[in-house]
């Protein structure tokens, strides 16, 4: 996963219109410089990502925890440079960011951290017991 991860990281697999940005909210960046990198529907831009083992380990882990039948309906490359103001996220649920037409609401996120994760440079953290809500 990583050299193609790096590969979207410089710009060499480019996905189309909105599907790249820099979430920071950046004007005149080209990828390399994003603040904090987004590239939504990866397995579109590199097919060969589809179906690899982190994606069938999820869709078991999903699959048991809502009773199968669980499909991949998004997938998404994120990446924030450490200590830039501008990519911090504040707490947040994901389900806000959701269409607001979204009928079906049942989901399972998996990540999948490239790097150490720490919080000197910034990890995810949850609320505990938030799951529950």
């Amino acid at each position: 996963i990583d050299p193609v991860y790096e590969q979207f990281m410089r710009g060499e697999v480019v996905p189309a219109g909105k599907d790249l940005c820099d979430m920071s909210g950046a004007a005149g960046r080209s990828p390399p410089e994003f603040t904090v990198f987004n590239a939504m529907l990866p397995r579109t831009y590199f097919p060969q990502w589809q179906g690899n083992l982190f994606e069938r380990r999820c869709q078991a882990v999903a699959d048991q925890l809502q009773g199968g039948d669980m499909t991949v309906d998004y997938d998404q490359i994120l990446a924030k440079r450490p200590h830039s103001p501008d990519a911090i996220f504040a707490w947040h649920q994901d389900l806000a960011y959701w269409p607001p037409f979204t009928k079906e609401t049942e989901t399972a996120t998996c990540w999948l951290a490239v790097d150490d994760s720490t919080r000197d440079n910034g990890c995810m953290r949850f609320v505990p017991g938030s799951h529950r809500e």
